[in-house]
């Protein structure tokens, strides 16, 4: 097993951990500082709006730390703008507003390579074949 996946972006993962922290503890705390005097009333009500408005500060965070994205050299980024086709991005360090943009797809532009195996087949003087085939291609602008 890889120790490092294909996949995986592990700067863009940081960034939107670290963007992610920052932004729900800053709304945390003005969340809970109006609220700290409602604690000693010992009332539910107060508790219950606290933990609604964590919950509320928890998606705003998760929404924004979403907006950041860093693409390496061998990748692009297809843009859309409420829908409609608006753009490819190259690699670099990009910031998405949510809502308005979408990313359709990230794309992989490096050589890739397709193993085609086709079915077994029959020669004119009737010997089985099997026909491999490998495919490259890599995507263009």
């Amino acid at each position: 097993m890889p120790l490092h996946n294909r996949n995986t972006n592990t700067v863009q993962s940081f960034i939107r951990t670290l963007s992610f922290l920052i932004i729900f503890g800053v709304l945390a705390l003005f969340t809970l500082l109006p609220t700290i005097g409602s604690f000693a009333d010992e009332s539910a009500g107060g508790m219950g709006l606290f933990f609604i408005f964590l919950f509320i500060d928890f998606w705003i965070a998760s929404v924004f730390s979403k907006m950041f994205y860093v693409l390496p050299e061998w990748e692009k980024l297809v843009l859309l703008r409420l829908g409609s086709f608006d753009g490819v991005k190259g690699p670099g360090f990009f910031i998405i507003p949510p809502f308005i943009y979408s990313v359709a797809d990230i794309v992989d532009v490096r050589i890739t390579t397709q193993k085609v195996e086709a079915t077994a087949t029959l020669t004119q003087d009737n010997v089985p074949t099997t026909v491999t085939a490998a495919i490259e291609y890599h995507i263009e602008d």
